[in-house]
């Protein structure tokens, strides 16, 4: 019953399914209602056949009194459930895992993780108002490897499996199954798995809902897999000209709301040059990050990413730009070079000249050497010719002079 303050009345979250009065459960099946109000004057013991305000009334009775009524449908939502995870592991470092989800029509949801030895951490969730959010699971004491996750709610009906016991005894709700699988569901992962669904989804009249996620339990583990310039996208570690846009990238599993990575490009000797922080990455374990290396010599670097804890660290090198470097001359250049610039290459051979005695006589340039031509040929060679020219010259002019 519900009091009217002047010709208002205002009621909110009426929950039309608690308790076990007649019909509180009808609106736990799917379909179409009318919810109807009625003036209370009207309701009397005689309308409501001797039981007053807990009895029915007839539609015909209801239509004739002060009332009025409205149509609502009653569906079947869906249970959600997502769970964080880092390159689809937890680093048992971090110790948690994060779900989250929704649960329409029901007031409390049971989390569970399994592992293989059936060790088992269990969490009922209040999930009024549908929604629960960002609930943090403690994995302690399971170990690592493959993980089960599983969410359970217990549908429209509101009670777990299809009847009223547990096969421990316990009453059929989530704090029911709760106590039983941390006490009496007992065996390996698969087994407790088991009865976990026999319990809840298997039995033919059951409603109940169930999500599971599968994720690894396992130590924390940072690796770098890119080094090299922004423009390339090449895996492993790539020189870098000097001036280029650096990236260094790689994978971890360690959850951003834990910690930190920090990000350094070091010396030989261990020296910071440049260093960065990231507070975010991708869900599946990617980070990665961005340096200007115009003011870093050519050399060879070490890289350094770790979270305080664990800690992955690559060489790899600077280099010259391919514009700034110069052209050495070789050896067979620097020799030719050389020749060419030889007293010999520059000398001419003189001609001599014809006198009135028919004697030759060379011009007043005439030198005793012969400059060497560029051909590269020995001194000795060129004066021998040089003589036999000479000879010849005088034999044909005496031959004249006859």
């Amino acid at each position: 019953m519900v009091s009217a303050a002047g010709d208002k009345f205002d009621r909110t979250d009426v929950d039309l399914t608690a308790g076990t009065g007649s019909g509180n459960q009808r609106l736990s099946f799917p379909g179409r209602y009318r919810l109807g109000v009625i003036d209370a004057e009207a309701v009397t013991p005689a309308l409501t056949a001797g039981s007053g305000t807990n009895g029915t009334i007839s539609s015909a009775d209801f239509a004739q009194a002060a009332s009025d009524d409205q149509s609502v449908s009653v569906v079947v939502d869906k249970l959600t459930a997502s769970v964080s995870t880092y390159n689809a592991q937890i680093a048992e470092t971090d110790g948690a895992v994060t779900v989250t989800g929704r649960a329409p029509g029901t007031n409390d949801v049971m989390i569970t993780a399994i592992d293989e030895r059936g060790s088992t951490v269990v969490r009922t969730v209040d999930a009024d108002g549908d929604d629960f959010a960002r609930e943090d699971i403690p994995l302690e004491p399971l170990a690592q490897g493959p993980i089960q996750l599983y969410v359970v709610s217990p549908g429209r009906d509101g009670r777990i499996g299809d009847r009223t016991r547990l096969p421990n005894g316990n009453p059929a709700t989530v704090d029911g199954l709760s106590e039983y699988l941390a006490t009496d569901a007992t065996g390996d992962g698969k087994q407790v798995q088991d009865r976990l669904l026999s319990a809840t989804t298997r039995p033919n009249a059951s409603d109940d809902q169930v999500v599971s996620r599968t994720f690894r339990l396992t130590d924390a583990m940072i690796s770098i897999t890119r080094v090299g310039p922004a423009n390339q996208s090449t895996a492993g570690m790539t020189p870098v000209s000097r001036g280029e846009r650096l990236v260094i990238a790689g994978k971890t599993n360690r959850d951003p709301d834990q910690t930190a990575l920090r990000v350094e490009l070091t010396t030989a000797a261990g020296t910071p040059i440049v260093t960065d922080t990231l507070p975010k990455w991708e869900t599946d374990g990617t980070y990665s990050t961005a340096f200007d290396t115009s003011g870093i010599s050519p050399g060879t670097y070490t890289f350094v990413v770790s979270d305080g804890e664990t800690t992955d660290r690559v060489t790899s090198r600077f280099v010259k730009p391919p514009n700034s470097t110069t052209v050495e001359p070789t050896q067979e250049n620097t020799t030719r070079a050389s020749r060419d610039s030889s007293p010999a290459a520059n000398a001419s051979l003189e001609t001599p000249t014809q006198t009135s005695n028919g004697t030759l006589q060379e011009s007043s340039s005439n030198q005793t050497n012969v400059h060497q031509p560029s051909t590269g040929l020995p001194s000795t060679v060129l004066a021998i010719t040089a003589a036999v020219i000479l000879i010849l010259f005088g034999f044909i002019a005496r031959l004249r002079v006859e």
